[in-house]
């Protein structure tokens, strides 16, 4: 038998790649079930705390008007998260529809239910649009720019509103949300301006620089995606202002159409900042989909106001149900691509 190092070394190559493949195979499946371990156990502990009898009570005696108005409410807070995706999509002149937009996102809302988090999640809704659009980068730029608007509308908004809705007994709470809801805004307005904000990339990557390689990079990219966004004009910003601040408010109103529906009277603006918390919850994928986590948010919340746990739990369960029904058309359209019975290629 003649021995060839060339071989050798391609077959331990393949073997060794192989075995990484598995590992991140198994790793990622791992994740999954830890998610899944997770999820239930919140879910069956906070049902015991809530309690079948009082759940089929509510559902029992629930308004379907605002119930209908509540899902009414989510829909266009998502299409508002679409346009603004597109708004962004075609400032740097990728043309695409925004029905393929809405279908994308819908994806990526599947995805969030298997995958660990909104950012793996938005891998689909990046794949999907660069098939679209044949540019993977600007696409990729245009989705972390949309993450960025999309963020500063429950923080900053969130932040004020819970200055104004303070449910504890101290000053600093408010003091505190309002500073930061400033801070943010200054950044935010630095950060886009596009002299100031040159500035701050310079600082941002020599501060990279002394974290580990892999990290370092993945940061730089996000700020490099970013900076063509500095270019936006009044007319393209004041639109994702609007979209922005647009969906945030159609969520924060969709929460309050589910709280009328079983019969929780609670201030409009306390969903303002509940919704900022649970978007700061979202950032840490401890459960599928945020499930268990959200409710228990609403548990504690709505709690300070009244609200019985039962009642809370459930309008978690709403907005919930309605991540499914969009996951819904994710997985009609996912099977529909897969049939070829719409093209995936072009937009």
């Amino acid at each position: 038998m003649v021995f060839s190092p060339a071989l050798s070394v391609k077959g331990i190559y393949r073997v060794t790649s192989g075995r990484y493949r598995m590992a991140k195979v198994s790793r990622q499946k791992l994740f999954f079930f830890a998610r899944l371990a997770i999820t239930i156990a919140a879910l069956v502990l906070l049902l015991r705390l809530v309690g079948w009898e009082q759940l089929a009570q509510l559902a029992r005696v629930a308004d379907p008007k605002w119930l209908l108005l509540s899902y009414v409410a989510a829909l266009g807070a998502m299409l508002m998260n679409s346009a603004l995706l597109w708004q962004l999509l075609g400032h740097v002149g990728l043309d695409v529809k925004l029905t393929r937009v809405v279908l994308a996102n819908s994806l990526s809302i599947l995805y969030t239910l298997v995958l660990p988090g909104d950012v793996l999640a938005g891998a689909a809704k990046w794949v999907d649009l660069s098939a679209a659009t044949g540019d993977k980068v600007r696409v990729f730029s245009a989705l972390v720019s949309a993450k960025i608007s999309l963020a500063l509308a429950p923080l900053a908004i969130g932040s004020v509103a819970l200055a104004f809705e303070n449910p504890f007994d101290t000053r600093a709470v408010p003091m505190v949300a309002i500073a930061a809801s400033v801070v943010l805004v200054i950044v935010a307005a630095l950060y886009v301006n596009a002299r100031t904000g040159a500035l701050i990339d310079q600082a941002v990557g020599a501060l990279l620089r002394i974290l580990p390689g892999a990290i370092a990079l993945r940061a730089q990219a996000v700020s490099n995606a970013f900076a063509e966004y500095r270019t936006l004009g009044a007319t393209n910003g004041v639109f994702v202002l609007f979209y922005s601040v647009a969906a945030f408010a159609l969520g924060v109103i969709a929460m309050a159409f589910a709280a009328m529906a079983v019969g929780a009277d609670v201030p409009v603006e306390v969903f303002a900042w509940v919704n900022m918390i649970l978007f700061i919850a979202r950032l840490f994928p401890l459960t599928i989909s945020n499930l268990g986590i959200r409710e228990g948010i609403m548990i504690a919340v709505l709690g300070l106001y009244g609200v019985g746990a039962a009642a809370a739990f459930a309008i978690g369960i709403v907005m919930f149900s309605f991540t499914l029904m969009i996951a819904l058309v994710g997985s009609v359209y996912q099977i529909s691509v897969a049939a070829g019975w719409i093209e995936w290629r072009g937009s």
